[in-house]
C-alpha cells in the first residue's frame, strides 16, 4: 500500500481487489517510493531468475491521493513503464486546502501517460468508497 509507511497488502487479483481496498487505511501522509520498492522487491524475488521474455507482465495499481511528498522521485519510474511493466495511478480524493499539490502531480502523471500507453492515469475525484473503487478498477481493467 503506498501511504506514510509502505504496507505489504499482497497480489491483486479480481476476486480480491474488493477485500484489499477495504483493508486500506485512508489518510495520513502519502510517499509512493518505499512501497514502489517493495513491489520492486517482491517482483524481482518472484520472477527475477527467468530470463526478461519470460516473465510476466509487472502491473502495478498505485492508489494515490495526488498528495505524495515524492511525486517527484516517482515520475521516472512512470517514465520508465514498458510493455513489461505496466502502471495504472489511481488518484482518489481531493483536498481543497491542497489543490495545487494535488493538480500539479496530477498534472505530472497525467503528462506522463500521455506520451507512454504503458502508464494510465484515472482520477476518482472526491470518491473514497472502497467499493466503488474496486468496481470501477475491475470494469477499467477489464476483469
Amino acid at each position: 500500500g503506498f501511504a506514510s509507511e509502505a504496507t505489504e497488502i499482497g497480489d491483486l487479483n479480481t476476486s480480491n481487489l474488493t477485500r484489499r481496498l477495504n483493508q486500506i487505511e485512508w489518510g495520513g501522509g502519502t510517499s509512493i517510493m518505499p512501497a514502489w520498492e517493495l513491489a520492486l522487491d517482491d517482483y524481482d524475488e518472484e520472477f527475477g531468475g527467468r530470463p526478461k521474455r519470460d516473465r510476466p507482465i509487472h502491473a502495478v495499481l498505485v492508489v494515490t491521493d495526488g498528495e505524495a511528498s515524492d511525486w517527484e522521485q516517482f515520475l521516472p519510474v512512470l517514465e520508465s513503464a514498458d510493455a513489461h511493466r505496466i502502471f495504472v495511478v489511481a488518484v482518489v480524493g481531493y483536498d481543497e486546502d491542497n489543490a495545487k499539490s494535488h493538480s500539479r502531480t496530477v498534472d505530472a502523471y497525467s503528462k506522463v501517460a500521455a506520451s507512454n500507453p504503458n502508464v494510465k492515469v484515472v482520477s476518482f475525484d472526491s470518491v473514497t468508497d472502497p467499493n466503488e473503487i474496486a468496481t470501477d478498477l475491475t470494469t477499467m481493467l477489464g476483469a
